[in-house]
């Protein structure tokens, strides 16, 4: 069921920390998902308090905070809608041409890289300026696409998706780099040691970077993996019902100790302070205390 947030009967879409007591958040109305209305509401919660940021008349689907060309939250829509916000103003942008699906956006050195289907990418080098930086188109007749995507910088990106593909950009072209698996892989995260970590459908957790990818915590769990984040130098993984912190090769999950937190599926961190946020919770973990936020 969902909960209140003010006035709203909200679930949460997805959500991205700016700071380390403030998060932003996409969020549905029950009143709106009954009248089968599309919609998303952005509201956030700093220092403990809620606001409301703006609405929209499309969904959701990914959001993130950029540094370039000035620090702000930045929303998406499958179709390429843009909403952005910061310090109580908020604008609204279109990607062009129309992307084909869009399935996320994250933020590398500081600028926007939204990512789906037909392995396309767009990279935001300015206020409504996003430049199309696609890898190889799909064939006729195939399906495939990007849910995720990272990197050490904008020359040396990662991104995976649909039939457990890889794909690596150096900064001129993209190159299809063998993988191991052929489920759909979720998300992916550059991590302390110098590689990549990329998880996805049954419990599927990749290691690797430049073309040697291996299988780890291979039967740990069958869970579907949705988020991944490298955070005080340990992986964490989370599906719908839990989340879980790789240690000595196996999968372990995460005891948020004397709270309760029933939902989970996106993780994002600022400042220290990883967030959890699931449907209907959201807490925070500072690597050693658990703090349930709603």
């Amino acid at each position: 069921m969902p909960k209140k947030i003010g006035d709203l009967d909200a679930q949460i879409l997805t959500a991205a920390a700016r700071f380390r007591d403030l998060v932003y958040l996409a969020v549905t109305d029950d009143q709106f998902v009954k009248k089968d209305k599309l919609h998303s509401f952005f509201v956030s919660n700093d220092g403990g308090k809620w606001f409301e940021n703006g609405r929209t008349t499309w969904k959701c689907v990914g959001m993130t905070i950029i540094k370039i060309p000035e620090e702000k939250m930045v929303a998406i829509s499958e179709d390429g809608d843009v909403f952005t916000y910061v310090g109580g103003k908020s604008a609204t942008e279109t990607i062009e041409p129309r992307p084909a699906v869009l399935r996320g956006v994250t933020t590398l050195d500081g600028k926007a890289m939204a990512f789906g289907m037909r392995r396309q990418v767009y990279r935001r080098d300015g206020e409504g300026r996003w430049k199309p930086m696609h890898a190889p188109d799909i064939k006729e007749g195939e399906a495939a696409g990007f849910e995720a995507l990272c990197g050490f910088s904008l020359s040396d990106v990662y991104a995976a998706g649909w039939e457990g593909e890889i794909w690596h950009y150096d900064g001129r072209r993209w190159r299809n780099e063998d993988s191991p698996v052929n489920v759909i892989l979720t998300g992916a995260t550059t991590h302390d040691d110098g590689k990549v970590y990329i998880c996805g459908q049954n419990g599927t957790l990749l290691c690797g970077r430049k073309g040697e990818w291996e299988i780890v915590a291979d039967g740990d769990t069958v869970d579907d993996f949705w988020s991944i984040i490298s955070f005080k130098k340990k992986i964490y993984v989370v599906s719908f019902a839990a989340l879980y912190v790789l240690k000595r090769g196996h999968l372990e999950i995460v005891d948020p100790g004397n709270i309760s937190i029933d939902t989970y599926q996106g993780l994002t961190e600022a400042e220290g302070v990883l967030w959890s946020a699931g449907a209907e919770d959201i807490a925070t973990f500072d690597g050693i205390n658990w703090t349930k936020v709603w």
